[in-house]
């Protein structure tokens, strides 16, 4: 997010800046999306039980990062800004507040699976 709010103050010229913003962000998202969408992506391909809320994120993300990605290319390889900006600061922001949304969810029940446990004692 930093680089999104500052990247292009890091000097050189407006186009220089912008390509190594992109280059930079797209490494750093990349390992979110690896880290926090390819258990989601996987998990939801391969057990298919039913479409859940994970898988779409999941697919949003993975596809929002390879269209942004793609634009980074093109600033990187063409020195031309493509139609579609690079939205690799989305793709941060829908991870992180699913997966906190998520761990959230999961705390609240194990305290109220916790706390019934200490009521039949």
């Amino acid at each position: 997010m930093g680089l999104q709010l500052f990247g292009r103050s890091l000097g050189g010229s407006p186009a220089e800046a912008q390509r190594w913003v992109a280059l930079l962000q797209a490494l750093l998202s990349g390992w979110i999306v690896y880290v926090a969408a390819t258990g989601l992506l996987i998990e939801g391909l391969l057990f298919p039980r039913k479409f859940t809320a994970d898988l779409s994120i999941a697919i949003v993300a993975t596809l929002l990062f390879l269209a942004s990605f793609l634009a980074t290319l093109a600033i990187t390889f063409r020195g031309v800004a493509p139609a579609f900006s690079p939205r690799f600061h989305w793709v941060v922001l829908l991870l992180a507040l699913w997966c906190g949304l998520r761990w959230w969810m999961l705390w609240r029940r194990a305290l109220q699976i916790s706390a019934s446990d200490y009521k039949s004692v």
